[in-house]
């Protein structure tokens, strides 16, 4: 081994008798692994899991001291590719997409980033299924919020968010929202008139 010393190659360890070189365990669960687990569950633990998860951040954050009692909440959605053989009449969370990279289905989330002083949460991850508004999903978790003592400064959303039922949803929760809006004729006339 010294005479190769800074000649290039390293000199290659030989496999042990019988094939196989000693294998490390993981410290995490990978994606498959995950899944597996989940398919086990029983359906009721599956559909409260989101909310579990959603106030086990929110507890941890406030013990730590990373959140403040009054909050800002970004609402957005992410994709997921999905590459399995459920489509969508027997699976309605698999939704399609144009941008998949190598397949035109995906799963979509709703979810929340909870911004408090210097820190910013993403938290609160939602399953979205084809065909159902997304709006009850969304006023659940920041009613969940206000439930827990949260002071909701402002709501801001993508250009998508921005409907008639989002606005009116969060105006009878009197929460404000902040988001961008196309400019159609009718959006044109009331910056106009502003």
């Amino acid at each position: 081994e010294q005479r190769l010393k800074a000649r290039g190659r390293k000199p290659k360890v030989p496999r042990l008798l019988g094939g196989k070189y000693p294998r490390r365990e993981r410290l995490a669960p990978n994606e498959s692994q995950v899944n597996q687990f989940l398919r086990k569950l029983p359906a009721w633990v599956k559909r409260k899991m989101p909310c579990f998860i959603f106030k086990a951040q929110i507890d941890l954050a406030k013990e730590m001291g990373l959140l403040d009692n009054t909050i800002e909440v970004y609402i957005d959605y992410t994709n997921k590719d999905y590459y399995g053989k459920d489509r969508f009449p027997h699976n309605p969370y698999i939704t399609g997409t144009h941008k998949g990279a190598g397949t035109n289905r995906t799963r979509k989330y709703c979810a929340l980033m909870i911004s408090s002083g210097t820190t910013r949460l993403f938290a609160g991850v939602f399953l979205t299924c084809k065909g159902q508004s997304k709006i009850p999903a969304i006023a659940d978790a920041l009613a969940r919020l206000v439930d827990w003592g949260f002071t909701i400064k402002r709501v801001l959303g993508d250009r998508e968010f921005s409907t008639y039922d989002v606005i009116t949803t969060l105006t009878q929760m009197n929460l404000s929202y902040i988001g961008t809006m196309k400019r159609t004729v009718p959006v044109k006339k009331v910056i106009d008139d502003f």
